[in-house]
């Protein structure tokens, strides 16, 4: 299923979640604290579980709602929701 952002139109979406620790190899620590990570690690590998807290645009931070206005925090509800969408 597609998303397309109501409010800008970007196709790309997000999920925000809380309570997550992540870590992240670190390549090397430069000149004045600049840091350089490893390549991208998978999701889930050096991640513990968290909750999600909201879906939203990666462009412009809308939330994903439902018909009713509230802010979808679960993925089989996004899931019903883009479908409601595409049919609109």
């Amino acid at each position: 299923m597609n998303f397309v952002c109501s409010n800008c139109g970007c196709t790309r979406l997000e999920e925000i979640m809380i309570n997550v620790t992540l870590s992240s190899e670190i390549a090397s620590v430069g000149e004045g604290g600049d840091i350089d990570y490893m390549h991208y690690m998978p999701y889930g590998e050096y991640a513990t579980a968290g909750e999600v807290d909201r879906y939203q645009c990666v462009n412009c931070g809308a939330h994903v709602k439902d018909a009713n206005g509230e802010t979808i925090t679960d993925c089989d509800e996004l899931y019903t929701r883009l479908q409601e969408l595409d049919r609109e």
